[in-house]
């Protein structure tokens, strides 16, 4: 009863709640999907999602990795 009583006062706007301010939400970035082909099938794909900034960073450290490989192999003579 006192429960009923109390849902009547606050539908009829005689108890107020607090306001509790909503954090800002953090500047999301969008997520960019990329499909690609798994090596060896010519149906299997897989989907990679990250944001424009994790994808830079991705293309960067790849371009870094792919350059010290040149680097490293320029030395070698071709049987080894």
């Amino acid at each position: 009863m006192i429960l009923l009583g109390l849902m009547f006062a606050h539908a009829a706007g005689q108890i107020s709640t607090p306001a509790t301010p909503r954090p800002a939400p953090a500047t999301k970035q969008a997520l960019i999907c990329k499909t690609r082909q798994e090596t060896g099938s010519l149906l299997k794909r897989r989907k990679t999602c990250m944001t424009r900034t994790q994808w830079s960073r991705a293309a960067e450290e790849n371009g870094r990795a792919a350059q010290q490989l040149t680097q490293d192999a320029a030395g070698r003579p071709a049987d080894q």
